[in-house]
């Protein structure tokens, strides 16, 4: 039986696996409120730190694609801090953030 919590997390996984196809759809519009509800779920204690960050990056994505580039900054800074505290496991990932965070610099 699950809980509360894991149906949370189960819904939060389903919401960013949903928006980032939408993003690889070229329809970061619609993959904004599915990302923004993970989120929400993520605030109630129901994320791993490496989902979470993974959420905020996929969020970066679409508000950048709309362009919305203080905040898709923003969730990239805060995805790439997520990241860094996975540590090693998370390096991949990490490098992913900071090579699109250098590419919106120029």
């Amino acid at each position: 039986m699950h809980t509360d919590q894991q149906s949370s997390a189960d819904l939060g996984l389903v919401l960013v696996g949903l928006g980032e196809s939408l993003i690889g759809l070229d329809r970061p519009r619609d993959a904004l409120p599915l990302l923004c509800e993970a989120l929400r779920l993520w605030a109630q204690g129901s994320a791993e730190v490496m989902v979470e960050a993974r959420t905020r990056f996929a969020l970066a994505r679409a508000l950048d694609a709309g362009r919305s580039s203080s905040w898709a900054l923003r969730h990239a800074r805060k995805a790439h801090a997520g990241y860094e505290a996975a540590g090693e496991r998370a390096r991949r990932e990490r490098r992913a953030v900071e090579s699109w965070m250098r590419a919106r610099d120029r």
